[in-house]
């Protein structure tokens, strides 16, 4: 009897993505920053929390 190795690939890894509130473009959670000084806080891209400070 012999054992075959399969061919599986390992899981691929799942991303979390927001959407930025000001320019709209889908980013990884890593490149998002909440700006606190609005109510309900925001949650924008590194980008637009430049322009908006």
């Amino acid at each position: 009897m012999t054992v075959e190795a399969s061919d599986k690939q390992p899981p691929e890894e799942k991303t979390t993505t927001f959407t930025c509130r000001f320019c709209g473009q889908a980013r990884q959670l890593d490149e998002m920053r909440m700006l606190t000084r609005f109510f309900p806080p925001l949650v924008v891209c590194r980008e637009c929390e430049k322009v908006t400070a």
